[in-house]
């Protein structure tokens, strides 16, 4: 008889949620990049955009309410800027995104945002005018999603 660990099925759906928003959030804002920055400039990912997305998903009242606080705390960063800080210091929030801790690993929501960054980056923008292909399989609540909020419902 096969058991069922509960706990980590829980943290994988969690996970699983967690990226969902994470994509819905960080194609808002690569949108924005794509209009403030030059194509094919190559801006990284920087600590205040990182910092901005995590706020914004760990804030989602969806996610809150699907998940338990305990599968939570193991997914979102710690209280305050403890996730930020290297050898004591904190990073300048306009340095480049490095989440190589040497004592432990990166919160999962900052793992979350590199990889959507990363796959939004690979995606080139188009000539023609349209869309970049990212926002192809966005939904119509990402574009009417409101500044600053959540674009995924509860």
């Amino acid at each position: 008889m096969e058991t069922i660990d509960w706990d980590q099925l829980a943290l994988s759906a969690a996970e699983r949620d967690l990226a969902g928003i994470v994509r819905e959030i960080a194609a808002r804002y690569a949108q924005q990049r794509l209009t403030t920055v030059v194509p094919g400039d190559g801006a990284p990912l920087d600590w205040h955009t990182l910092v901005a997305i995590a706020d914004e998903a760990e804030a989602d009242i969806g996610l809150q309410a699907r998940h338990e606080p305990w599968v939570l705390a193991g997914l979102l960063r710690l209280p305050g800027d403890e996730a930020l800080r290297r050898d004591g210091e904190l990073p300048s929030l306009d340095a480049a995104v490095d989440l190589q801790w040497p004592d432990a690993p990166a919160p999962a929501v900052f793992r979350a945002i590199v990889t959507a960054f990363t796959a939004l980056a690979d995606d080139e923008p188009t000539t023609d005018g349209a869309a970049p292909s990212f926002m192809a399989g966005a939904s119509a609540r990402l574009s009417t999603a409101p500044a600053g909020g959540s674009a995924c419902s509860a």
